[in-house]
């Protein structure tokens, strides 16, 4: 039961919307990144307030704590989403006059350029992973474009050898119930991707070498039909991927070890194609997900393991099998130079 609205605080009130409107119509790690948010960032500066009483100065001082103390813009504005659709809520319940937090501009987060690796760098990145247990996965990463989540999903049982093509079922996520399979999210999400020689080799002989492994270890084996499992046959943990081969990704761009400073990855294609990610309608961009978190990764500010992975595992780009034609304006330039 919640208290009389007099007595409501913003940080009861957000509690109760996390647990009766939050948690029965979204996945667990939506929900969980919900929760994180108002735990981290919400209820510390605004948890003790009368909900009633919430002015849009008072969130707007939360903004400029939260920015104060190093936060991401990024971070805030998804702080602002979550703030914004409790107290729409809020105010459909007769428990607020009015969305305060619609009164109150978010910081807008500088935009990054999207980053893909041009021909040179994906030869790169294939050769440092020749002979590595999973090659099979990168290939996958250049040929496809399929999201890390939706590689480390994939069954045997997903891949139609006679057409050469793979099927896009479900997504691996780690949740505080431990590493979980969902659907797609949307309707979208569920498709059919083209298979190339090239991954369809390395498929193959991902396969047999997967095959040596079952027998090898017998009963030890945890037979999921995945694709990229662990070394005993269990869903990989993307962390764990991460830590460990992500020299191979920093191998595409040249680097042996992190860098202070971000690598700026030279685009070979136009700002179009690189959003034309296999499986995708005509022109589809890849929007912010508030489902991701919202704290600040620990690898984000710089160049490091978790850029690296999204470098060999999240590409909008294909190997192409010749130079990518250059605009005419791009010509014209040149001759004129």
């Amino acid at each position: 039961m919640l208290p009389p609205p007099e007595r409501l605080t913003v940080g009861q009130f957000l509690q109760r919307w996390l647990a009766d409107v939050v948690r029965p119509r979204v996945r667990a790690t939506t929900y969980e990144g919900y929760e994180r948010l108002v735990r981290r960032h919400l209820e510390p500066s605004l948890g003790r307030r009368p909900l009633a009483k919430l002015s849009p100065a008072d969130v707007a001082a939360c903004y400029r704590a939260l920015l104060d103390q190093g936060l991401a813009p990024r971070t805030v504005e998804y702080a602002h989403a979550v703030l914004h659709r409790a107290l729409r809520d809020a105010e459909r319940w007769g428990l607020v006059a009015r969305n305060v937090a619609s009164l109150t501009d978010p910081p807008r987060p500088q935009p990054r350029p999207a980053t893909t690796l041009d021909a040179a760098q994906a030869r790169q990145l294939l050769a440092a992973a020749r002979g590595e247990r999973l090659e099979a996965l990168y290939v996958l990463a250049l040929t496809t474009g399929l999201r890390l989540g939706e590689l480390l999903a994939l069954r045997w049982a997903d891949i139609d050898w006679a057409a050469g093509a793979l099927h896009v079922q479900r997504t691996v996520v780690r949740t505080r119930q431990g590493v979980q399979f969902h659907p797609p999210k949307t309707a979208r999400g569920r498709r059919r991707v083209p298979l190339g020689p090239l991954a369809l080799r390395a498929l193959r002989a991902h396969r047999k070498r997967q095959h040596a492994e079952r027998l090898r270890l017998g009963p030890l084996w945890a037979e999921q039909d995945l694709v990229f499992p662990n070394a005993v046959g269990r869903p990989i943990e993307r962390q764990n991927l991460v830590r460990r081969d992500y020299r191979i990704a920093l191998a595409a761009v040249g680097r042996c070890r992190p860098s202070p400073a971000r690598v700026v990855v030279s685009v070979a294609v136009s700002r179009r194609a690189r959003f034309a990610r296999p499986g995708a309608p005509p022109g589809a961009r890849q929007p912010p997900r508030i489902a991701s978190g919202g704290s600040r990764a620990p690898h984000r500010s710089r160049w490091g393991r978790t850029d690296a992975l999204r470098a060999a595992a999240r590409l909008h780009l294909a190997v192409p099998s010749e130079p990518v034609r250059r605009s005419r304006c791009t010509a014209r330039a040149r001759q004129a130079s």
